[in-house]
């Protein structure tokens, strides 16, 4: 984990099943003396949504940005996946394809950024508001 001077914690994680349980922890760990419980366990949430993802679906590894404010928290996933994840209605009693839906229910802004300069890869971030 590297900890940058505007206050972003980084770390990277391999395309491992265990990724999104090691990006957990490190969200929580980022997150700790913060003073924001309820945020902190929806980011925790949100953000295993989208390492399992990048994990399952562009199959590198993964970034994971997460940035305090006194306003709230910006957690960002980037992965070199071409695909951006799209956000599809859930179905009867499936257990998958749910992960974006929470993000796009729970947080209070999410999104998809393309990696520049002509880069393959994408960003998907989301804020969470410390109310």
């Amino acid at each position: 984990m590297a900890r940058a001077e505007d206050g972003e914690s980084v770390a990277r994680f391999l395309p491992e099943l265990t990724s999104p349980r090691q990006a957990r922890h490190f969200v929580r760990r980022s997150c700790a003396g913060w003073g924001a419980p309820e945020v902190i366990d929806v980011a925790v949430l949100l953000t295993s949504e989208l390492v399992t993802n990048a994990v399952v679906h562009a199959r590198t590894a993964v970034t994971v940005a997460v940035t305090q404010s006194e306003g709230g928290l910006r957690v960002a996933v980037t992965d070199d996946g071409e695909a951006a994840p799209a956000l599809t209605p859930g179905r009867g009693m499936d257990e998958a394809g749910r992960g974006l839906a929470l993000v796009d229910h729970l947080s209070a802004a999410w999104g998809v950024t393309s990696s520049a300069g002509g880069r393959v890869g994408k960003t998907v971030w989301f804020t969470l508001s410390a109310n």
